[in-house]
């Protein structure tokens, strides 16, 4: 009786490990585009994109409704300091048919709803708005939408948290969470927000760069315990805008090696993009290279331009104080045509987290202006839309001031060929991207049972 009763309890506890191990051992993966060196000039949709929740297939385990109307997209950010997300986002998603849009927007800054006004789009968006006008109970007439696109992801489920069991009930809602933040996402409250809409397969994280949506995979929600993947995307935030200084970026038609046509305003000169603070940059070394190009007399012409912000600006050496401008405050438009007018764009990283967690702004603002950057092979590597054709490549070794040098001593033609195939490089990911978020758009409703 005994030796019975001592094997009932041994099965017993090896039911309970057995049963333990399946129900808490880690989940599948969800999937990532993977990083690609490929040419920026082919759509950034040929980067392999994931299909539902990787092998997990949920779309056909819902029954599908055809869906007639139009296709309501919420779009809110509650940052106020991320427009060129905003004005990507609007842009990518507002191109699509049958689709109304409202923009709910903390702080429009220097011209960004001029910029989304001109945005050439089946039906213009209503907004930007307050975001307290969201789902707000003033206005029991607002639709709920199909789509919410949290550009600001990390603050908006929080903003909007009472909200949230409301639309996760009605189940008539999908949301794009945009990640600033790949390093974040261990919070705890945020994550108790995001994981129960992850567990309903209603919500994807959209990253900015590739670098970043393999961080946030490996060392954000790709850790969560949940009995459904995340689902993780990006997409590349560059938008058209209508530069003034430049021109078609159509190819030519009478050869090759035929001469491109002037750009209007165009100048010698390059551009550092960054905060002006001393700290930041070595400016001792790059003001005595700018004084060394311009005492061996053939780039008398050639300008620095320092685009940024600070109190704690570097002070400049009067040999070459007519050459050096600080431009601050400008408006978008202003900003981009600026930097349409230079041969380079020198990026001032703050830190190294800039290659692995965080996106940075310089890179998709040299894409819409249509400018090389000087990149290392590590930066091109990291934001995977960009390869070597399209930047002025910063061997180890050499600093970026040494790589304006070597530009300095090519041709005016050289100079604007590689400005011609960052433009053309430029107005591919943007029709990438209107078409990707296509994609997206039809799968997410097929997970909501509507078929588009």
């Amino acid at each position: 009786m005994r030796r019975r009763l001592s094997l009932l309890l041994l099965l017993g506890i090896l039911f309970v490990l057995i049963t333990t191990s399946i129900f808490f051992s880690d989940p599948i993966r969800g999937y990532i585009p993977k990083t690609t060196t490929g040419p920026v000039t082919a759509p950034p949709g040929s980067l392999q994109e994931p299909p539902s929740h990787s092998n997990v297939d949920t779309t056909t385990k819902v029954p599908q409704t055809k869906f007639d109307g139009a296709v309501h997209i919420a779009l809110t950010e509650t940052g106020g300091s991320h427009d060129e997300v905003v004005a990507a986002f609007v842009h990518s998603f507002a191109s699509q048919p049958r689709v109304q849009m409202d923009i709910y927007q903390l702080l429009p800054r220097f011209g960004i709803k001029d910029i989304m006004a001109s945005f050439d789009l089946p039906s213009k968006p209503s907004g930007p708005n307050d975001p307290s006008d969201f789902l707000s109970w003033k206005k029991p007439e607002q639709k709920l939408p199909d789509i919410w696109v949290a550009t600001t992801c990390e603050i908006d489920l929080l903003y909007y948290q009472k909200n949230l069991t409301m639309l996760l009930e009605n189940g008539k809602t999908y949301i794009y969470c945009v990640i600033h933040h790949a390093d974040r996402w261990n919070n705890q409250k945020v994550k108790n927000l995001a994981s129960q809409w992850v567990e309903q397969s209603r919500i994807e994280f959209v990253t900015l760069s590739p670098h970043t949506a393999e961080y946030l995979q490996k060392e954000g929600v790709g850790k969560w315990r949940v009995s459904m993947p995340p689902l993780i995307r990006y997409l590349v935030p560059i938008f058209p805008v209508s530069i003034t200084s430049e021109e078609s970026t159509q190819k030519q038609t009478n050869g090759e090696n035929a001469p491109l046509p002037m750009v209007a305003n165009e100048e010698l000169s390059f551009a550092l993009q960054g905060d002006y603070d001393p700290s930041r940059r070595d400016y001792t070394s790059l003001f005595s290279r700018l004084d060394s190009f311009l005492s061996g007399g053939n780039y008398k012409d050639l300008t620095m331009h320092l685009l940024g912000h600070g109190d704690n600006k570097p002070i400049i050496p009067d040999t070459i104080k007519p050459h050096v401008q600080f431009n601050e405050r400008l408006s978008y438009i202003e900003y981009y045509s600026l930097i349409a007018r230079t041969f380079a764009l020198l990026p001032a990283f703050a830190s190294v987290e800039y290659l692995d967690r965080k996106a940075s702004s310089t890179i998709p603002a040299a894409l819409i202006a249509g400018v090389p950057l000087v990149a290392t092979k590590e930066m091109v590597q990291a934001y995977g839309y960009l390869n070597m054709d399209v930047v002025w490549e910063q061997e180890v070794g050499r600093s970026d001031i040494d790589v304006v040098g070597d530009v300095l001593k090519m041709t005016v033609e050289e100079r604007r060929r590689k400005k011609q195939a960052v433009r053309e490089s430029r107005d591919e990911i943007i029709k990438g991207n209107t078409r990707r978020v296509g994609e997206w758009l039809q799968e997410a409703m097929r997970r909501m049972g509507r078929e588009l």
